[in-house]
C-alpha cells in the first residue's frame, strides 16, 4: 500500500515532477486493494485511500504535480455526481497542476481554474484494440481526445505553469487511433466546448477552433516559445 500511495518523483531537465494515480476498484473489492504485503490498487471511491494519495502528493516538493484518476460511468459524457468537487480536491489540497481523468470511454468536460490549473474530467478512448467501435455513436460519444499541454517555468514561483492546451479529436480508437479529418474534428471541438460550458459554467476551458480541426486555448500574453508558436494566431481569453 505504501508503494501504491507514493507518487513517482523524477527529474526532467533539472526540474522535479511528481505523478500519482488512483482508480476504480470493481465493487470496492478488498481483494483488489493493495495491502501491507500484497500488490493491488488504491481505491478512488474510498475516501481514506484518496486522502492518503493526496496527502502523499502534498508532502512532495515538485515543479509540476500530475494526478491520474480512473473514474466515471461508462459512456456517460456528463459529470458524475460529486466528480467535480472530488477531482478539484487534488488542486486545493495537494497542489496538483493537472488532473487527468479517464474511464468513461467518452470525452468529458475540461476546466481551467483561476490559478490556471487544468482538469480533464475524461479523455475518452485513446487506443483499445478490439474494443467497441465508437464511430457509429452520436457526436458526443464517438471521439477520443489527444491533448498537448504547453508548460513554461514561472518567473514568480519557479514552478511550471500551464500556458496553452491543444485538443485533437481522435477516431478509430478501437483499432489504429488517428486524428479526425478537419471538418469532423471542428464539430467535435465545438461539442466539447459546449459540454464544458454546461458542466462547469464560466470555469470551462474553451478552445478556439483551427482550420485543421484542432482546438487551441491560450492562457495570457507572456508565453514561452513553444506556447507562443501554437498561440501566435489565437487571441488570449
Amino acid at each position: 500500500m505504501d508503494e501504491a500511495i507514493a507518487p513517482d518523483v523524477f527529474q526532467w531537465q533539472g526540474r522535479t515532477i511528481a505523478f500519482s494515480s488512483v482508480g476504480i476498484v470493481t465493487n470496492m473489492s478488498r481483494a483488489h486493494r493493495a495491502g501491507p504485503d500484497k500488490p493491488g490498487t488504491v481505491r478512488y471511491r474510498d475516501d481514506k485511500d484518496y486522502t492518503l494519495v493526496l496527502n502523499a502528493l502534498k508532502e512532495v516538493k515538485a515543479d509540476l504535480k500530475l494526478l491520474s484518476i480512473h473514474y466515471g460511468t461508462e459512456r456517460k459524457f456528463t459529470l458524475d455526481r460529486g466528480q467535480r468537487k472530488r477531482f478539484k480536491r487534488a488542486i486545493r489540497e495537494a497542489g496538483v497542476d493537472i488532473v487527468i481523468g479517464h474511464h468513461a470511454h467518452v470525452v468529458r468536460a475540461l476546466e481551467r481554474t483561476p490559478e490556471d490549473k487544468v482538469v480533464f474530467y475524461g479523455l475518452g478512448n485513446y487506443l483499445i484494440r478490439g474494443a467497441r467501435n465508437m464511430g457509429p455513436l452520436p457526436d458526443e460519444q464517438d471521439y477520443g481526445l489527444f491533448s498537448r499541454v504547453y508548460l513554461n517555468v514561472s518567473p514568480e514561483t519557479g514552478r511550471f505553469e500551464v500556458q496553452a492546451v491543444e485538443a485533437v479529436p481522435l477516431t478509430n480508437m478501437h483499432f489504429i487511433a488517428r486524428p479526425m479529418k478537419p471538418e469532423a474534428a471542428k464539430r467535435r471541438v465545438e461539442v466539447l466546448n459546449n459540454l464544458s460550458r454546461k458542466s462547469v459554467g464560466d470555469a470551462a476551458l474553451v478552445f478556439d477552433v483551427q482550420d485543421d480541426g484542432r482546438g487551441v486555448a491560450c492562457f495570457g500574453e507572456n508565453l514561452g516559445p513553444r506556447a507562443r508558436k501554437v498561440c501566435q494566431d489565437i487571441a488570449p481569453f
